[in-house]
């Protein structure tokens, strides 16, 4: 029999901390007592619900392993990738360009909703399955016609199938690069309205009490989305959602000098946004946080920011920004838990991450005090487009276990 203690202070669903684990034949067996110099903390292995990854074959698939590997150095041990890649993930045979190895993070595809993600045709849900896929999405991509979103949450519903959507009005987001507010109207920025969230989210919500499709929302930016998530929950309607480490962090002040790598999509909001986005990650209302990772060469963004390209890497940062609200007593350790690891693999259909009897071992060990700037040497990711460059950061990843098995 495969034995051997994994040691770190660790949290359970109760709140009581452990000083590590007990592994037998790949999967917990006990918990360790906790003793009285652990500082590093035991997290069950992170699953990040947002990649953006771009081409999957010719140099796009060489940059995409290198993330990959990336990921898992930065101790993430799966991630899902958005459907909006090249080729879109609409068929197996796209589906199977998506790389798999040992030394790289798992990855988990969100099969398209529609035909190359046009709103029109719906894919072929059934071979997607087959695949290996367990939710579809459009990502940033709109359905214009509600009807035929009526007919995909249907279909994907009858196939056991979880839909991802991001809650958007096309025709308000139409030609929108900045939050619709003051520094926007400074800067000359066109606005993208919360209304546009907001209405986007009612449509899609009235649908999802139609059909009874389970639906996962993301990237929530606004306190009214955050509102509107929790009565829906209230409601009894099978919805998650989630939001991003930059829409925690981060408000459109600072766009100001035209910060071209904190184009994003949805678009950063003000203050009182970003405070409701953490009370809702804090009081249970959204599931998840997010990297939305999106790696992009640096002339992606040496455009003018109206011109440039939305997205930011985030990947180095996300851990320790998600350990930072811990340290700024947002959120508990059991709770960051929830929103990193046992949230988002049952949003994705995979075994509970839990630390726990019974669980399969993949832990994460985490200090949580170790400190480092937010540079380029610094960084597992070569992306040109990070988020929090010169950020100062506390918080690395030491080992990375995954059924019991070291992978870093």
């Amino acid at each position: 029999m495969n034995s051997q203690a994994i040691h770190g202070l660790c949290v359970d669903a109760q709140g009581q901390t452990h000083g590590g684990v007990q592994v037998e034949d790949r999967r917990i067996s006990a918990w360790l007592p906790a003793g009285p110099d652990t500082r590093e903390w035991l997290l069950p292995a992170p699953v990040d619900l947002a990649w953006h990854p771009g081409a999957l074959e010719g140099q796009g698939a060489h940059s995409l392993r290198h993330e990959l590997a990336a990921a898992l150095r930065c101790g993430i041990a799966d991630v899902a990738v958005e459907p909006d890649t090249r080729p879109v993930l609409d068929d197996p045979a796209a589906i199977a360009l998506l790389p798999k190895a040992a030394d790289l993070a798992r990855v988990h595809p969100i099969g398209a909703l529609s035909e190359q993600l046009e709103g029109e045709a719906l894919s072929r849900m059934a071979s997607l399955k087959e695949a290996g896929v367990r939710c579809v999405g459009m990502a940033l991509h709109p359905f214009r016609d509600s009807n035929v979103l009526r007919r995909a949450l249907q279909y994907a519903r009858s196939m056991g199938l979880t839909v991802l959507l991001h809650p958007q009005d096309a025709s308000l987001t139409q030609g929108g690069v900045a939050h619709a507010g003051k520094v926007a109207t400074r800067l000359g920025l066109k606005g993208i309205p919360v209304a546009a969230e907001t209405a986007g989210l009612a449509r899609d919500l009235a649908l999802v009490a139609d059909t009874g499709c389970r639906v996962h929302f993301c990237r929530i930016s606004s306190a009214r989305g955050v509102e509107m998530i929790a009565q829906a929950k209230a409601d009894g309607l099978p919805v998650t959602a989630d939001t991003t480490i930059a829409h925690l962090f981060l408000t459109d002040h600072d766009l100001m000098g035209f910060n071209s790598h904190l184009h994003l999509r949805p678009p950063l909001r003000d203050q009182s946004d970003r405070d409701a986005l953490r009370q809702g990650l804090a009081d249970g209302t959204l599931d998840a946080i997010v990297s939305q990772h999106t790696p992009l060469g640096r002339g992606a963004k040496t455009a003018p920011f109206p011109m440039s390209t939305p997205g930011a890497a985030t990947l180095d940062a996300w851990l320790p920004l998600c350990a930072k609200l811990v340290r700024e007593g947002l959120l508990t350790q059991a709770r960051l838990q929830a929103l990193i690891a046992e949230n988002p693999a049952r949003i994705l259909g995979l075994e509970p991450r839990v630390l726990a009897p019974g669980h399969a071992a993949d832990c994460l060990l985490f200090d949580p005090e170790s400190e480092w700037l937010h540079e380029p040497e610094q960084c597992h990711s070569r992306a040109g487009n990070p988020a929090f460059h010169r950020w100062p950061l506390s918080g690395r990843a030491r080992q990375l276990w995954l059924d019991g098995q070291p992978v870093l």
